[in-house]
């Protein structure tokens, strides 16, 4: 069961089990969490994963933050803090790094932003490519996947198949406030994991 697998990855995360949500990769988490959560509208930077605007639900406006190839994607944080006060969205998606220029916002930054957006209902983080992204000379993992108590309207993405190259397996997990996760249980992902998947979780 999800819980199971769940309870596998909270002592090496150094999370509650009642907050990992288990997907049958990464995709069926962004689907899940899109088509429950997303609302009427939804802020995607441009570029990014494309999953982020194709499964968003019919009613739901996307509403694109292009990034500029002349500042290298880069984010520009103050003028993307006013654009999303502007546009009063219902969710947020931020990929760190970012899908596919590779652009990374430090654990600082991303705090800043959270704290910024404290009043969205969802911040979706993608986190997928975290670990080829470090901060220090000791290759520490700064992750905001820790957060989630303190910032209860995250839901932070990890795909397994990028750092670990198993794409076929289909593993990816999503940590989230439990209420979400007791949620998602509840409404058709309880036994959505394949064995395989289970064997390398364990």
């Amino acid at each position: 069961q999800n819980a199971v697998i769940a309870e596998i990855l909270a002592s090496c995360l150094h999370i509650s089990p009642d907050n990992i949500f288990i997907g049958n990769g990464a995709i069926e988490i962004i689907q899940a969490v899109l088509h429950r959560y997303a609302g009427k509208k939804i802020i995607v930077n441009i570029p990014t994963f494309s999953s982020y605007y194709e499964f968003a639900p019919t009613g739901t406006e996307v509403v694109y933050y292009q990034l500029s190839k002349d500042n290298d994607y880069a984010l520009n944080i103050e003028h993307y803090c006013e654009f999303v006060h502007n546009q009063n969205p219902d969710t947020v998606v931020l990929i760190n790094p970012n899908n596919p220029d590779g652009g990374y916002l430090s654990f600082e930054t991303m705090k800043y932003l959270l704290d910024k957006f404290s009043s969205v209902p969802t911040v979706i983080v993608d986190e997928s490519f975290i670990h080829f992204a470090f901060e220090d000379d000791n290759y520490s993992l700064r992750s905001v996947a820790e957060l989630v108590q303190e910032y209860p309207n995250i839901v932070v993405v990890k795909s397994m198949s990028k750092d670990f190259g198993i794409a076929g397996v289909r593993a990816g997990y999503a940590v989230m406030k439990n209420d979400r996760v007791k949620e998602l249980l509840q409404n058709g992902f309880l036994w959505n994991s394949i064995g395989l998947a289970e064997y390398f979780f364990r």
